[in-house]
């Protein structure tokens, strides 16, 4: 390993990068002497393992980047000296298990964790007991993820949630159900590469506050959008799906300010049709029909409140009808 005794008594700047394949592990007191250091980034060192007290020193550091590392396992991660980290970025490691994660009583102020790209498996109740105050949580890119119930116990204050499978993902039904279970304060909800996806079989138990909700690279199976009718918060929707759709009905989102909508380039309707309900507050609307040059007719009920629309990929010849 790199010995980094030498750049202790150095006065650096608030920011610390150190990428170099040869570190692979980081002994005991390596960062002592250097407490103004506020944001750390271990990127590509090959790391595989960490000993307690490897960041003893480091009192004021707010972010901490160990990505693109060999990291397998989180269980024994010794975070005790880092009362202000704020930023956990574990990404595009080895992880496969988020059982037994002792660090979140150490970092009790962390707000943002990011373990995207590891080969984790999401399945059943996974207990974050101790991250009381983390708002931001991104788990792109994992390997499999439950058909039952997800139950994310202890992140009551979450407000954004991004959720991604792996396209090498082992996962191998047809057809797939979202649950989320106890986020009662989420706000943005992030849904990228089900193969399958029933919406009318996503459930958000308590999701009162959900403003934004995107689902995106997902082949539908159906887009009858009346599953979130109690998600009376909701602002902005962003769909992107690879089904030929002819209509689409949002009579129960009259609280929604944005809409976006994005269709495959299979789309052979001629007449394609967006229902809103009366009274409706849309003032937002993008339509991406990623056409091969066809025309088409665009039929928007009850639109009259839209300030800003954006047509695109719509073919050489449009038509557009407003209701």
């Amino acid at each position: 390993s790199i010995d980094l005794v030498q750049i202790s008594n150095v006065k650096l700047t608030n920011s610390l990068t150190i990428s170099s394949p040869l570190l692979k592990s980081l002994r005991k007191s390596i960062f002592v002497g250097l407490s103004d250091i506020l944001e750390l980034k271990l990127v590509s060192c090959g790391i595989e393992s960490i000993e307690n007290a490897s960041f003893e020193g480091l009192d004021n550091l707010v972010k901490l980047d160990l990505s693109l590392n060999q990291i397998e396992s989180v269980k024994n991660l010794d975070l005790s000296n880092l009362d202000k980290l704020r930023i956990l970025d574990l990404s595009l490691n080895k992880i496969e298990s988020l059982k037994n994660l002792v660090f979140s009583t150490q970092v009790r102020h962390l707000k943002k964790l990011y373990l995207n790209n590891n080969p984790i498996k999401l399945i059943g109740n996974v207990d974050f007991i101790g991250f009381d105050k983390l708002y931001f949580l991104a788990l792109n890119g994992m390997k499999e993820i439950s058909t039952d119930p997800i139950q994310l116990n202890g992140l009551r204050y979450l407000r954004e949630l991004e959720l991604e499978k792996s396209f090498n993902s082992t996962l191998n039904t047809d057809y797939e159900s979202f649950f989320i279970n106890r986020l009662h304060n989420l706000k943005k909800l992030k849904i990228t590469n089900f193969r399958y996806l029933t919406l009318t079989n996503i459930l958000l138990n308590d999701s009162n506050h959900m403003e934004r909700l995107e689902i995106l690279s997902t082949k539908l199976k159906n887009v009858d959008f009346s599953f979130i009718h109690s998600l009376k918060s909701l602002k902005s929707l962003v769909t992107h799906n690879r089904l030929p759709i002819d209509s689409f009905k949002f009579a129960p989102l009259l609280n929604l300010k944005l809409l976006e909508i994005a269709l495959s380039k299979a789309v052979e309707t001629f007449h394609i049709i967006i229902s809103l309900e009366m009274g409706n507050n849309l003032e937002h609307l993008v339509v991406d029909l990623q056409t091969n040059g066809q025309g088409k007719i665009i039929e928007i009920e009850n639109g009259e409140n839209i300030r800003s629309l954006s047509l695109r990929n719509c073919g050489i010849q449009l038509f557009l009808i407003l209701i």
